[in-house]
């Protein structure tokens, strides 16, 4: 994932370089390598993730009720989250999680609360994010909204200095 990761800053930085009119006079050593050598080919590195997001996207999509599906993909807040609970319930926690995430960027503070629960083994700074977008959402049951109170005190002291803006 590291390897990925540097690909993709060492792309991002050509390309800001590109736009403004820079040579590679202003990349690192180690920028410019990368650049020179075989070594990024993002022809190489995007149909894999293409096709990882692809067949999940597919598979989470797969038996979903048409009507539903696209309310869902439209900006509902409430039905990702009941797709989500239903892919829960057979055990498909990867279609799960990414209709959790399309609950959260749809608004839904209980999907933004339950999306941070599956994250928190992962990284407790998106865990924290999610978590802090679904207290300010307003859209969050009175117990769910104490119960994220205090999740976000215990990320206050396990990843401090990020906030959700």
């Amino acid at each position: 994932m590291g390897s990925i990761l540097r690909i993709r800053h060492t792309v991002l930085t050509a390309v800001f370089l590109c736009l403004s009119g820079c040579g590679h006079d202003s990349l690192s050593e180690e920028e410019a390598k990368y650049l020179r050598s075989d070594y990024v080919r993002l022809d190489d590195v995007r149909p894999r993730l293409a096709d990882d997001f692809t067949s999940l996207e597919s598979r989470a999509r797969a038996g979903v009720d048409p009507s539903a599906l696209a309310q869902a993909l439209s900006g509902n807040r409430v039905i990702p989250r009941a797709i989500a609970d239903s892919f829960a319930r057979n055990q498909r926690m990867s279609e799960a999680r990414y209709w959790l995430q399309i609950g959260a960027e749809n608004g839904d503070g209980i999907s933004m609360q339950q999306l941070s629960i599956t994250l928190d083994r992962e990284s407790c700074w998106r865990a924290r994010y999610w978590l802090e977008r679904a207290v300010k959402s307003g859209h969050l049951p009175s117990l769910a909204q104490s119960d994220a109170e205090e999740g976000l005190a215990k990320y206050a002291k396990t990843c401090p200095g990020i906030s959700a803006q």
